[in-house]
């Protein structure tokens, strides 16, 4: 007569592969646009219209706030050239009204100045050539180059087989070009006037940074010409003309930026370590920076963990941490990866992701189930690893159908909670929170599936939860190329099943296959060794 005992191993075998815990979110979230040093625009809109402080700033308040220890005086006026153009092998220049090429006056027109090979310069309608460089002055109407008109003079000159133009104009002209550009005409006067004196105050110390020239283009300052003007920035020029600000008696060298992000920088935090301590050019507070009409006071970029990897050139992240610097802008991020922490800096991180500005915060999230499926009522704890957010809700919903709901959470330290679960079906569960709602994060449950312990050398028999009456049963042994079905049965109404075979010694399990409405996927049983002895 055969003898059996029956053992139940521990661990369950499952009919899919292991599912990957959901990799982290990645939230970045900022403040400002542009280096924040100096004066903010929109921090000097926001001053002058009264915002954060008890009353509508002047220009004068406004620029000592942002250029600590300054005055504004005033100074004679004097004149700047910006280069136009260079590079060119021809260009056309004219005025609506004769004009003056050299000595030589021009009828009304646009003619092409093009260079010689000797180096000279050919102007179309005048004959013979001129030696570079060229002066093209205005009569009775402004210049013209190509379609754009300019106040002041054009000159041109040769280099290298090229022409150059720069636009040669007084700096009151000058500036009538350059405030519409860096600030919205309809803004308020005072602010404006606040732009205007930094502005000249910038171009009389930037040294020009095209080639001794001042650039037209935010290398230092955008300068639209005639064309660009507006009356309410003409204004705010002839009301401030000459003034600068001055620190210790010379003119101060105001940097400014579109928005400060609620702290200006100073050049070191705003540019690099190799920039030099200014002391006009200090970190201060500056709420006003933060109105409502500010479309830069807040922006967010979401990032899957693989998106930032390859984006920063790491290995993908398990968790982000940032360092400040003193003018709160991110000093150093720190990318934490299987291989270790990989250290970038604030302004690579910027230009790597494309951001505003350095003063940003990062924002990690993640979810994971463990284990990463379950059996039906079995405990399940949910990881939650929440770093750089103060509030985040667990929400979980079932997959056969109903709405999110919130999961209670227990805090295991500062980044990190857990909530326990006993599911009897599949769940997909997601965090949210203000910046961001995550990815859903898919817990497979199968039917809990068990052998009983008292069996037969004739059958076997077991009990599945949920009770699933009348589905089918698989009952398979191991063999050498595999688990092999011995035997089926099906659920009666009370959960059991009993599979009538020829018993043998060896390993078997049970499959359970739910019917999809059930929420449940397959599942076996543990193993069940079975020896004779």
């Amino acid at each position: 007569m055969r003898r059996f005992s029956f053992l139940v191993a521990l661990l369950a075998a499952l009919s899919f592969a292991s599912s990957a815990a959901a990799s982290p979110l990645i939230v970045v979230w900022g403040r400002g646009w542009g280096h924040g040093i100096g004066m903010s625009q929109w921090g000097a809109f926001g001053l002058a219209s009264g915002f954060k402080v008890d009353h509508p700033y002047t220009h004068e308040e406004i620029l000592g706030h942002y250029y600590t220890g300054t005055t504004v005086t005033t100074r004679p006026t004097s004149s700047v050239g910006i280069l136009l153009a260079s590079g060119r092998a021809s260009v056309r220049i004219g005025s609506a009204n004769a004009f003056k090429v050299g000595a030589k006056t021009h009828a009304a027109g646009d003619p092409l100045v093009t260079p010689t090979a000797t180096g000279r310069i050919r102007v179309e309608g005048l004959a013979g050539t001129f030696v570079s460089p060229l002066t093209f002055a205005p009569g009775s109407s402004v210049l013209e180059l190509g379609s754009s008109r300019y106040r002041g003079k054009l000159v041109v000159s040769v280099a290298g087989g090229r022409l150059k133009v720069v636009n040669r104009v007084n700096i009151e002209g000058y500036l009538k070009g350059v405030v519409p550009r860096e600030s919205p005409s309809s803004w308020p006067l005072e602010a404006l006037k606040a732009q205007a004196v930094a502005a000249r105050s910038y171009a009389l110390t930037s040294g020009g940074k095209c080639g001794g020239f001042l650039c037209p283009d935010t290398r230092d300052q955008v300068y639209g010409g005639f064309d660009g003007e507006a009356a309410s920035t003409n204004t705010a020029v002839d009301q401030t003309a000459g003034e600068v600000v001055d620190f210790g008696g010379a003119v101060a060298q105001t940097f400014f930026s579109s928005s400060s992000g609620g702290q200006t920088a100073t050049p070191k935090d705003g540019f690099g370590p190799s920039a030099g301590d200014v002391p006009y050019l200090q970190s201060v507070a500056d709420p006003a920076d933060l109105n409502g009409s500010n479309p830069n006071r807040f922006w967010k970029h979401i990032y899957t963990a693989g998106a930032f990897a390859r984006a920063l050139g790491t290995g993908t992240p398990r968790d982000v941490t940032v360092t400040r610097n003193p003018s709160g802008r991110a000093g150093t991020v720190n990318v934490v990866t299987a291989g270790g922490t990989v250290g970038r800096t604030g302004f690579t991180v910027r230009s790597s992701l494309g951001l505003r500005s350095t003063r940003f915060w990062v924002i990690v999230t993640n979810v994971t189930p463990t284990p990463t499926r379950s059996a039906c009522k079995k405990s399940v704890a949910i990881n939650v690893l929440a770093n750089g957010v103060a509030n985040a809700t667990l929400q979980q919903k079932a997959v056969t159908g109903g709405s999110w709901t919130a999961i209670p959470l227990t805090r295991v330290d500062a980044t990190h909670m857990r909530a326990s679960r006993r599911p009897c079906v599949s769940m997909d569960y997601r965090l949210v929170t203000a910046y961001a709602t995550g990815p859903r994060v898919h817990h497979p449950v199968f039917p809990n599936i068990a052998f009983n312990a008292t069996q037969s050398a004739t059958f076997l028999r077991g009990a599945v939860n949920p009770l699933l009456p009348g589905n089918g049963v698989s009952v398979q042994r191991r063999t050498s190329s595999g688990w092999k079905t011995v035997a089926t049965t099906t659920i009666r109404a009370d959960g059991m099943f009993r599979a009538n075979f020829n018993v043998v010694a060896g390993d078997y399990r049970a499959r359970v296959v739910p019917p999809a409405s059930t929420g449940l996927v397959p599942g076996y049983s543990p193993i069940l060794h079975v020896v004779t002895g």
